[in-house]
């Protein structure tokens, strides 16, 4: 799992975690600055409360990204294509915490070659 101090790192950068002991489901709200997609939105991510309804609703525009906790390390997974992998798409292992939260701010944030592939792709498709 992730230490709260790289949480709250995270979510003072703008992005939304949604996290339990297996997992953490990583999305950047629309229209903070970073890394983005022209004309690129996903699709909604529902956020539930406590009780199990609807808190709100998050959609970006850049993809989202699925971290693993794994036993000796961390996997990181952005998976747009079926079937994939496609442009963009990557599962990567990282041994250490500091090194996985370095990646995650690089691709929403910072010069990233598979945000950059998957910008390019977009970019070209149209």
């Amino acid at each position: 799992m992730l230490s709260k101090n790289n949480i709250e790192k995270l979510k003072a950068k703008g992005l939304h975690l949604t996290c339990n002991h297996k997992r953490c489901f990583i999305i950047k709200k629309p229209g903070i600055l970073g890394n983005s997609i022209p004309n690129y939105s996903t699709i909604p991510a529902i956020i539930l409360d406590s009780e199990g309804k609807t808190k709100s609703e998050i959609s970006s525009d850049c993809p989202t990204l699925m971290l693993w906790f794994l036993k000796n390390q961390y996997q990181l997974v952005c998976s747009n294509w079926v079937p994939g992998p496609g442009p963009g798409d990557f599962s990567l292992d990282f041994e250490n915490e500091e090194a996985v939260v370095d990646f995650i701010e690089s691709y929403y944030f910072g010069d990233n070659t598979y945000f950059k592939e998957l910008l390019e792709y977009e970019l070209n498709k149209r």
